[in-house]
Order: C-alpha cells, then sequence, then structure tokens
C-alpha cells in the first residue's frame, strides 16, 4: 500500500509511505530513489500500482518508478508538464 502526506493540503512537505496489504505494522516513509520532499502533494490519480509494480506522476513534471512495492524508486521522466494522472498497462 502506498498512500501520500503532506504537513497540509497545499503540500508542503509531501511524501510517500509505503506498508504491506497483508498483516499489520506501521507505515514507512519512502525515500531511496525519491526527493527529500515533494513540493506538492502527489495526488491518488498520479499514483498507479501492478504488482510490485508502482509508478507515480509529480506537479513538477516527473514520473518515479518503483518495482519492489516502493521500497527504491528511480525517475523514469523529467521535465514533463504536471502530471495530472497515471497508469499502468
Amino acid at each position: 500500500m502506498i498512500l501520500s502526506a503532506s504537513a497540509g493540503h497545499h503540500g508542503r512537505r509531501a511524501a510517500l509511505y509505503r506498508r504491506p496489504l497483508e498483516g499489520s505494522g506501521a507505515f514507512e516513509r519512502c525515500a531511496a530513489g525519491l526527493p527529500e520532499w515533494f513540493s506538492d502533494n502527489v495526488d491518488t490519480g498520479c499514483i498507479a500500482a501492478s504488482g510490485a509494480t508502482v509508478a507515480i506522476g509529480t506537479e513538477d513534471g516527473c514520473v518515479f518508478l518503483s518495482t519492489d512495492a516502493g521500497l527504491r524508486w528511480e525517475p523514469v521522466a523529467k521535465g514533463l508538464a504536471p502530471v495530472r494522472a497515471v497508469a499502468l498497462g
């Protein structure tokens, strides 16, 4: 499970957090390969998952991909217009 949280509705200090779908446990912050903070919230429509593959798009035009359920991330696109939605096929 991946979720986005921030210090306010305008996105200050926004970050992603992960937790396995099965079982219980605390959420942990996704960090490896991501910026320390996102400048805006990562909206629900900008997070897509299929199995262990997760993609996110950001307001500043970046797309990040994780193939291990959010443990490690890599940028796959930069310099785009603000990303409004992400889908995995």
